[in-house]
């Protein structure tokens, strides 16, 4: 969606368009409604994609997005008894960050599956960083055999040194005062589940964990 929002906008505003919005009315990772699998709809790998898509959308010329879909259907976010699957919790994580509006300049994100997007909020006293790491299964890579004429091929993708991250936070906007760590993740294993919760102090914040795909993490680090 980011590489084609670019390319439409270049075309809208070849055109004098410049004001035009770009809308993508439907997505979703894809159109099965296998009940097993990767592609399936409440697999990890889909919420782990529907994260990385999210955070790559925030900074792309694509101005509104609506996903497909947000209800308890086969496609939906949530099950047919109102549970939440994996990409619900991909969702809920993505909507905390809105607590803390204020972005801050990442680096270590990559365009292939490993993105990551921080922020803090407006009063200075909380910083979130989202990860998330999506990697497509090794089977379903580079298969240029089942795209018909007219499809562009996917990319030769290969993966490296994507299983886990290591975080730095330099410049507290609280000094060196303490704080609380809290990490949230989502996987195959925790349903966005506080793992693990800490109290430090000082004036930057370092952290190196594992995150094989597909997963998504939340930190959260608050003033206390």
């Amino acid at each position: 969606m980011v590489r084609i929002g670019d390319k439409y906008r270049q075309l809208l505003d070849s055109a004098g368009l410049t004001a035009v919005e770009i809308h993508v009315s439907e997505w979703n990772m894809n159109l099965t409604m296998a009940n097993e699998g990767p592609h399936h709809q409440a697999s990890m790998e889909n919420a782990a994609f529907t994260g990385a898509a999210l955070i790559y959308l925030q900074d792309s010329k694509v101005s509104r997005t609506f996903y497909y879909r947000g209800d308890s259907t086969i496609m939906g976010l949530f099950d047919f008894n109102g549970g939440y699957r994996k990409k619900a919790y991909t969702y809920k994580a993505t909507g905390l960050m809105l607590a803390t509006p204020k972005r801050l300049p990442v680096t270590g994100s990559d365009t292939l599956g490993f993105a990551v997007m921080a922020g803090k909020s407006v009063d200075d006293n909380s910083i979130h960083v989202l990860i998330s790491n999506y990697e497509i299964p090794t089977k379903f890579r580079n298969m240029k055999n089942r795209q018909g004429p007219g499809f562009y091929y996917r990319q030769n993708i290969s993966y490296r040194n994507n299983f886990a991250y290591n975080l730095i936070v330099k410049n507290l906007p609280w000094g060196k005062a303490e704080f609380s760590v809290k990490r949230y993740r989502l996987s195959d294993t925790d349903d966005f589940t506080l793992i693990e919760e800490s109290a430090q102090t000082g004036g930057m914040f370092i952290l190196e964990k594992p995150l094989q795909p597909p997963a998504l993490e939340l930190i959260v680090l608050k003033r206390r």
